[in-house]
């Protein structure tokens, strides 16, 4: 990993003397100094020359330095053959699902391309914070409702809005300049047919790129997220970072809630067996014959109390229709609308109950999983080989690892 920063430098350095003087503890500190200066590289960084030190250089030419040397004299400029690596500039963090999600699959990033620690927290943060509110005592310090923000949360034409973002963070990474990324991508929703669909959707685009151009001027620094705390000044520079995170939370939740539950024997019987089963689900008794919306809506209904349990049939028949999203599984459950306790933890109004029902079922990874796995790999794919370019939406969107997401075909031809 490519990071920054003194106190990291102070190890580096610190580690190089300590292998010169192991050859020969009697070097003066000002050897020493000059050694580990002769042998660095030369990195220049915005017009700023510096040098980054090269132990195994430093030694192979110890001896003829050692021969040249004497206190005060200039000895001769020795070109260090080697490059310094090259550090990939964006961020790779995998944040999906509910907080504890989005944090679970942050520490479980292999490759975090971030070039310092400051900027891998912020697309982390990122990641999180989309689930954040004003009255989320866990997001003090933000002072914004991204909660709010529906296209954050797979809502609306959730190809657009990927396709906003990722255009804004291409243009802040090339300029630096939020103005100049405000209006590129402004330019770029006028042009979408789906900013047009309705009155809806306009605001709901309209208020992604009204957040996306605010992100200079919210704090991530001082949300409470543990172990992922940063304290640096978050200049326009990390905007691309924020916005990264945020991107990272519209794939995610595209696939928590958009994915259409597999029309197959072997997930309908994942999802009997994890937690699903004749004890808390229902269907209502005269859906025979109904057609798929009307199954869905019977689903939704609350006069469920006295119903036998024939909930299976109901979902069944309802997937094979091929249009069932992970979002309305919580429908088929009896929990989402009986008021009793949760492992014994009272819950005091129907909001604590829907949340308690996506936990099990829309937000958990591990609930028909292959939705988590093709979402992480397209985090992968998307941030290792995609960078500065427009995504080929039609290839990294489509049906993938037996995860087909719902109205996908409509919604590509919109943007």
């Amino acid at each position: 990993n490519g990071t920054s920063g003194t106190s990291i430098a102070t190890a580096q350095v610190t580690g190089v003397a300590s292998k010169i003087l192991e050859k020969d503890k009697s070097k003066s500190p000002d050897f020493v100094k000059s050694l580990i200066i002769a042998s660095s590289k030369e990195v220049s960084d915005g017009g700023v020359v510096t040098g980054a030190v090269d132990c195994e250089y430093a030694l192979s030419i110890y001896d003829e330095f050692a021969e040249n040397y004497s206190p005060g004299t200039t000895v001769e400029e020795y070109s260090n053959p080697g490059d310094v690596e090259e550090y990939n500039t964006e961020g790779l963090v995998k944040g999906l699902w509910s907080s504890a999600g989005h944090i679970q699959l942050a520490n479980d990033a292999e490759e975090p391309y971030a070039p310092n620690a400051n900027a891998l927290n912020l697309v982390i943060k990122g990641a999180v914070i989309a689930d954040a509110s004003d009255s989320d005592s866990s997001s003090e310090g933000v002072g914004y409702n991204f909660k709010e923000i529906r296209a954050f949360h797979g809502t609306g034409n959730y190809i657009a809005s990927m396709k906003l973002t990722w255009h804004f963070i291409n243009i802040m990474k090339k300029t630096e300049d939020i103005e100049k990324a405000y209006s590129s991508t402004a330019d770029l929703m006028y042009d979408m047919d789906a900013y047009y669909t309705n009155d809806e959707s306009a605001n709901l685009y309209e208020d992604l790129l009204a957040t996306l151009y605010m992100l200079d001027a919210i704090n991530f620094s001082e949300f409470k997220l543990s172990k992922y705390e940063t304290h640096s000044t978050e200049t326009i520079r990390f905007v691309k970072y924020k916005a990264m995170g945020l991107f990272i939370h519209i794939v995610g939740d595209t696939f928590a809630h958009r994915a259409l539950v597999p029309n197959d024997e072997i997930y309908i019987n994942q999802i009997v067996n994890f937690k699903f089963n004749s004890k808390n689900a229902f269907v209502t008794s005269n859906n025979s014959g109904s057609t798929k919306s009307e199954l869905i809506n019977e689903a939704k209904t609350n006069n469920i109390y006295n119903v036998k349990d024939r909930n299976l049939p109901c979902l069944r028949k309802t997937a094979s229709y091929g249009v069932l999203e992970c979002r309305d599984i919580k429908y088929y459950s009896n929990f989402f609308y009986k008021n009793n306790n949760v492992q014994n933890k009272p819950k005091e109004t129907s909001d604590d109950y829907k949340k308690e029902i996506c936990k099990r079922y829309e937000d958990n990874p591990n609930f028909i999983s292959v939705r988590y796995n093709t979402a992480l790999k397209i985090c992968k794919n998307i941030f290792k080989n995609k960078q500065g370019k427009e995504l080929d939406y039609s290839e990294i969107l489509k049906k993938c690892d037996g995860v087909t997401l719902n109205n996908y075909e409509s919604y590509l031809k919109k943007i």
